[in-house]
């Protein structure tokens, strides 16, 4: 028997090379794997924000700091 398949999760990452966000089909095992994953996206260069969502329901969003406000 195979192992079950993991959940997708929906991330939209707001990049500031493109005018609308990108989305991402994710399989994580669970919303706290899901939630490191979109931590590491959002240290990418050019990301500024990641909604992660599972089906209709939005998870959690993170976003970088602004500089202005440290």
């Amino acid at each position: 028997m195979g192992a079950e398949p993991m959940p997708d999760f929906q991330f939209y990452v707001t990049d500031d090379r493109y005018s609308v966000p990108s989305l991402l089909f994710v399989a994580a095992r669970d919303a706290r794997s899901a939630r490191t994953m979109a931590e590491r996206m959002l240290n990418e260069e050019h990301h500024h924000g990641v909604e992660v969502w599972r089906g209709e329901h939005k998870l959690f969003s993170l976003a970088e700091a602004d500089p202005s406000s440290v």
